[in-house]
């Protein structure tokens, strides 16, 4: 394995700054009816102090607001990419993914303590639920804990996958759609 080679292509960063639901006077109502003019919501149905018609989970207490990213990406032979974002309290995560070019490759979602471990080509650990090793593509999401993490998108020999010794160098282009919830 050539270590001189391998690095980290890119970092992306998720900020997912929570907004508690504030009503200010005029917002403020004490119907618990839907408009259906405009099809907003004045009730709480999953009781956690946001509005309905603000929450993007309205049947789901521990989430409110939806974050979203979509892209496509080159990523060359022994390099990988991340993105990283922490939750305060219970979050959601899912993403999917399809390999448009190239081999197989691992997207493994780290706690942020174990992302050292990777970068340095030493064991790690990994949440296997949130994972997709040697895939070309595949649809994963699950609710997480609080604390910090990386999703890594990796086109290197460090997980299940790897690329071919084939001399070349094997750049696969990938595209994801990724929903972060709090």
């Amino acid at each position: 394995m050539d270590y001189l080679r391998r690095k980290v292509l890119g970092v992306s960063a998720i900020s997912l700054s929570g907004v508690a639901g504030c009503l200010s006077s005029d917002e403020a109502d004490d119907s618990n009816g839907t408009d259906e003019t405009n099809g907003s919501s004045n009730s709480d149905t999953d009781n956690d102090d946001i509005l309905d018609a603000s929450d993007d989970y309205p049947r789901d207490p521990d989430l409110s607001q939806r974050e979203t990213k979509s892209d496509t990406r080159k990523i060359e032979e022994d390099e990988w990419i991340y993105y990283e974002f922490g939750f305060d309290s219970t979050g959601f995560i899912e993403y999917d993914f399809i390999v448009r070019e190239g081999p197989e490759i691992d997207v493994m979602f780290l706690d942020e303590s174990e992302y050292n471990y990777f970068s340095n080509d030493d064991r790690f650990s990994y949440k296997p639920e949130l994972s997709a090793l040697e895939s070309a593509g595949k649809t994963v999401s699950s609710k997480v804990t609080e604390g910090s993490y990386r999703l890594i998108l990796d086109n290197s020999n460090l997980g299940e996958a790897a690329p071919p010794t084939n001399f070349s160098n094997d750049v696969i282009t990938v595209e994801f759609d990724l929903e972060i919830g709090r």
